[in-house]
């Protein structure tokens, strides 16, 4: 295939697309500011294997921050001032270009805007979360995946349970709220393993502003997840399955997740969660799956 592209700042931003973009697909009539949703690096530094990396690559690839500011400010002038989520999978992992994207937020922006954004736990330290929070980083997401030291070694994760406490110790002394993203049943992953994931959890709680809702693994074509275990499993090409889609499709709402109030939104994700183990990608126990 072609190289991948480098330079970042090369590709036009998409706000010049504005008018493909169909506004009520994500917000009801023309009342109300839309969040904006940025992306603002490619790939990732982590190994993780359950992680898809066949469209942004492993390299970490960054748009410059003074291009970041200039879709931020579109997307205010288009929508007003509102929140902005940063979806890249490595945000905090370029410490030079977090600070200068900080210290551009402050001085271009009145007030500014809040956001929240992922990291990894070995990208955190007390001085970036300091940073974030005057800068007005109102929330960050953390992979933790397990909370046993050997499912952390076996997944990828490529960290211990000491570096993942100490990233949120630091966002605690900052004052920065942390999301723990929590993922349970991997293969070979015992109900012993799960208990070590919760106790783990409990020491974290405190610390945690919260946890995710769901998190068990899916093996996306393409993954070391996938290309491990799917002939083990017999999941090789399920995407195809009728019967598994069927399965995993069963909870999804006919009108889409649009139409789910607040309240409805624990017993879905349990439902979702009932349709992963139907699915049963990884053939778990009974004890596994209680």
């Amino acid at each position: 295939g072609r190289p991948r592209i480098r330079d970042l700042d090369r590709i036009p931003p998409p706000y010049r697309a504005r008018h493909l973009f169909q506004r009520d697909w994500y917000i009801e009539g023309e009342a109300g500011v839309l969040p904006g949703s940025l992306l603002t690096s490619r790939g990732c530094p982590g190994r993780c294997l359950f992680c898809s990396r066949q469209v942004t690559g492993r390299t970490h690839r960054v748009h410059s921050p003074g291009r970041v500011v200039e879709e931020m400010r579109a997307h205010i002038e288009l929508e007003g001032m509102g929140g902005f989520s940063f979806h890249d999978d490595a945000f905090t992992a370029d410490s030079e270009r977090l600070y200068d994207l900080c210290d551009r937020f402050l001085i271009s922006f009145s007030p500014i805007p809040s956001w929240w954004c992922e990291s990894r736990v070995d990208h955190m330290d007390v001085s970036k979360a300091e940073r974030m929070k005057t800068a007005g980083c109102c929330l960050v997401v953390f992979g933790i995946e397990s909370g046993d030291a050997d499912m952390l070694q076996q997944i990828g994760k490529q960290v211990d349970r000491e570096t993942i406490e100490t990233a949120f110790t630091a966002c605690r002394q900052a004052g920065l709220p942390a999301q723990a993203n929590m993922m349970f049943g991997f293969p070979g992953e015992t109900a012993a393993h799960l208990e070590n994931s919760l106790r783990f959890m409990e020491r974290l709680a405190p610390m945690v502003s919260h946890f995710s809702s769901l998190g068990i693994p899916i093996p996306f074509p393409g993954t070391q997840l996938y290309e491990r275990y799917a002939r083990k499993y017999q999941f090789v090409d399920w995407w195809i399955d009728p019967e598994r889609i069927d399965i995993l499709r069963r909870p999804i709402p006919a009108g889409g997740f649009s139409e789910v109030d607040y309240h409805s939104w624990p017993a879905l994700a349990r439902q979702m969660e009932m349709a992963l183990l139907e699915a049963d990608f990884f053939h778990y126990s009974d004890e596994v799956k209680e």
